[in-house]
């Protein structure tokens, strides 16, 4: 399998059947395993040092993974898979031997059934486990693996709380001894069930055997060269051990210290499936999207957090406070615990290439399976000294925990210093889970993914996205910008708008779409990188500008105003003088506009001495005039009254006048006739031009001065506008000298 992938059907189907037998899977598991099995074995009168055996076996069937290995030299992974899994859930069968036991009053064998059961359980388990990373690589070779991974720990969670739920009926309305052999006999049936349906997973396109000895020794030099990959073992094993020495005993804690039943208990259990959950729900929204470092981290610091309630052990009396505490207890707990393992192997996948995922996994497993049973076994050997000193149980287990906490703090020193593998910051990261804008972009990305086949859908929520204003949809924006619908790749550019900056990869997309768009998305990518002022897009800009798609023409037209390139602005000037299409002019105009220098004046200028039909051109270029001199605000509401009604110019100018004399106390108005002269006629440009150069004196600036010119240039004084938009100049300088320095 290894080297080889799914077709895409296969992993369609795949994952499908893959599911069902997870959820089924995991329901038997949560009845056979873990704290039900440790209650059972409690029940049966097992001490500290037996739970930690027991607890052990499930790190130590890691140990078997090679064993695994050896065997698909011989048989595909998917059939030594399926036939672990079956041989597994026969091992089963001798706790199937314990009513009988007890039914002949010999309920003594029942520990040792347990204990040889459950070893032999995870020692098949643990063969099988030589396909299990290699599977989902397979099931999941895209940017989503971490998000499926976090898919089957929500389904796993979910069926291990349906399971709870049965055995605390079964603890409610059954007999204790009654109970447990009920649960025994569900999971066998459930596990046969679940192990029949690995039989029924597609087969890879060619079954190749896995590396050889010396492949294997070549990608274990290669791995252990990375400084990083040993960093990462290093707190993989610190974090396993802390882990290990808590888990397995977070319910004796509770029944040891608040003397609770197994039902309650049962519910506690509930409440650890519930927090697993909630970790799935979690993660499933951050992992792929942040990255598994911060992750990590996180889960991990939850992880030494929830363990502070145990060392304080309040002291409760009353059953709602009790129950209140230690399901809470439970909920925490394992919402940490499992959200640092999911964490931990999705970052070990972007560590390790793809051709060395099996033999890697080995090593893996190996670490978790020694340092969880280590801890287990040091765990409940240490609770049991601690008991034989003397101390109470509150005492002992404030002491035990401490230690754990002490461990995992010490993990969490070093995970600080691990690379990022392109994830976000930690810092970033704990803001997104307070940041309810995140939060929502997080969620409507991860309804991307499940909407991926619905183009109609896909578009919706795409438009959602724009909102968000986040960097955490970039990498999600960017693959869509590969969908072949153009409605999707348009609103994927439209809703990379809000992000608040791209990165290297996203502008290389962007130019991409730029220089590959033409007459589709084109315009909007040139948009977007004008909007993000980048620079290194200039020369692609420049070429776009004489391109045949006037849109994408005239976006790179603003695009490169925005980058205020000055080689833009001479290409843009060489494309206007070229072009009678207003589309195109508009654009320039707007540009011109943008750059607000000494050369948009002669450009804006020279589009007014073209002959053109559509009147939005002329007054874009008034407009943008009224801009480049500085009297936009004041300019703008009068000229689209003028514009309506061109018969109230005089009106207009006179109201702007009466303004200005009673601001500055005019007393002569011999100026205000030459300035409405000319208003109404080019004739009277001479005699105003002879106020005007006296009035302005030597210091005006280049553009006020070449503007000025401009009154005795006949082609461009045939039009009333434009003289209308020089005689209000003309009257705001006279209150404003500030807008003759322009």
């Amino acid at each position: 399998m290894p080297g080889n992938s799914f077709t895409q059907y296969q992993i369609i189907r795949g994952r499908r059947i893959f599911n069902w037998h997870s959820g089924l899977n995991s329901f038997s598991f949560a009845l056979v395993t873990g704290n039900i099995i440790t209650l059972y074995a409690m029940f049966l009168g097992a001490d500290s040092a037996a739970i930690g055996l027991i607890s052990s076996f499930s790190f130590f069937s890691y140990f078997a993974i090679p064993l695994g290995r050896l065997l698909a030299s011989r048989k595909p992974l998917l059939r030594i898979y399926a036939d672990s899994w079956m041989l597994r859930n026969t091992s089963l069968l001798l706790m199937a031997l314990i009513p009988i036991a007890m039914l002949f009053g010999v309920s003594q064998v029942g520990l040792p059934l347990i204990i040889i059961s459950t070893f032999l359980f995870n020692f098949f388990r643990g063969i099988g486990l030589v396909a299990s990373n290699p599977v989902i690589r397979d099931l999941a070779p895209g940017n989503d693996r971490g998000a499926y991974i976090i898919r089957l720990s929500i389904i796993n969670n979910f069926a291990a709380l349906f399971a709870v739920l049965c055995m605390a009926v079964l603890l409610r309305y059954l007999p204790g001894a009654a109970a447990f052999n009920s649960a025994v006999f569900a999971g066998i049936i459930i596990g046969f069930a679940a192990s029949l349906l690995l039989y029924k997973m597609p087969r890879p396109r060619a079954d190749v055997a896995p590396s050889d000895q010396a492949n294997l020794m070549a990608n274990f030099s290669k791995a252990f060269k990375d400084r990083n990959f040993r960093f990462f073992l290093l707190v993989f094993s610190i974090i396993g051990c802390g882990v290990g020495m808590a888990r397995p005993f977070v319910i004796v804690y509770c029944k040891e210290v608040y003397g609770q039943s197994d039902s309650v208990l049962t519910i506690v259990t509930l409440f650890s499936s519930l927090g697993a959950l909630a970790m799935g729900a979690v993660m499933r929204l951050f992992i792929d999207r942040i990255g598994a470092k911060p992750m990590y981290i996180v889960f991990s610091a939850i992880s030494l957090l929830s363990l502070i309630p145990a060392v304080i052990s309040p002291s409760l009396m009353l059953l709602p406070g009790v129950m209140i505490f230690i399901c809470f207890f439970g909920f925490l707990t394992n919402l940490g615990f499992s959200g640092q393992e999911s964490a931990a192997q999705t970052y070990f996948f972007s560590l390790i290439p793809q051709q060395a995922v099996m033999d890697l996994s080995i090593l893996y497993f190996f670490i978790m399976g020694g340092t969880g049973a280590a801890g287990a076994l040091f765990g409940g050997v240490i609770l049991d000294i601690l008991a034989r000193i003397g101390f109470s149980p509150v005492v002992v287990f404030r002491i035990y925990f401490i230690m754990q906490i002490l461990i995992i703090a010490c993990a969490l020193w070093f995970q600080l210093k691990l690379k990022s593998m392109g994830s976000y910051s930690l810092r970033n990261t704990i803001g997104m889970f307070f940041s309810p804008r995140d939060l929502r972009a997080l969620n409507l990305l991860s309804r991307l993914d499940r909407y991926a086949e619905d183009p109609r859908k896909e578009t919706e929520l795409l438009a959602e996205l724009r909102e968000s204003n986040t960097a955490v949809a970039e990498g999600k924006l960017i693959t869509h910008l590969s969908s072949p619908r153009f409605a999707v790749r348009a609103e994927a550019l439209s809703s990379m708008e809000s992000l608040p900056s791209l990165s290297p990869a996203a502008i290389t997309t962007v130019v991409a779409e730029l220089e590959q768009g033409k007459y589709t998305t084109a315009y909007l990518a040139a948009r977007l990188l004008g909007i993000f002022r980048i620079r290194d897009a200039a020369a692609a800009l420049r070429t776009a500008v004489n391109s045949d798609d006037y849109m994408l023409a005239g976006e790179s037209m603003v695009a490169l105003a925005r980058l205020n390139d000055s080689r833009g602005q001479m290409v843009i000037a060489e494309c206007l003088a070229a072009t009678e299409n207003p589309h195109l002019l508009l654009w320039g105009i707007r540009a011109m506009e943008i750059y607000s220098n000494t050369t948009s004046l002669p450009i804006l200028l020279d589009i007014l001495r073209l002959d053109f039909d559509v009147e939005d051109v002329l007054h874009e270029v008034i407009l943008a005039l009224s801009t480049l001199m500085g009297f936009e605000k004041i300019f703008y509401r009068p000229y689209s009254r003028y514009i309506a009604d061109n018969s109230i110019l005089p009106e207009l100018l006179e109201d702007l006048f009466e303004q200005v004399r009673e601001h500055r106390k005019i007393r002569d108005t011999g100026f205000f006739r030459l300035v409405l002269d000319f208003a109404f006629s080019a004739d009277g440009a001479d005699a105003l031009m002879g106020w005007f150069v006296p009035f302005s004196g030597k210091q005006k600036g280049v553009i006020s001065a070449m503007l000025a010119g401009s009154v005795l240039d006949t082609e461009l004084t045939r039009l009333e506008s434009f003289r209308f938009c020089i005689c209000f100049w003309m009257l705001a300088a006279v209150d404003n000298r500030k807008l003759l320095l322009r």
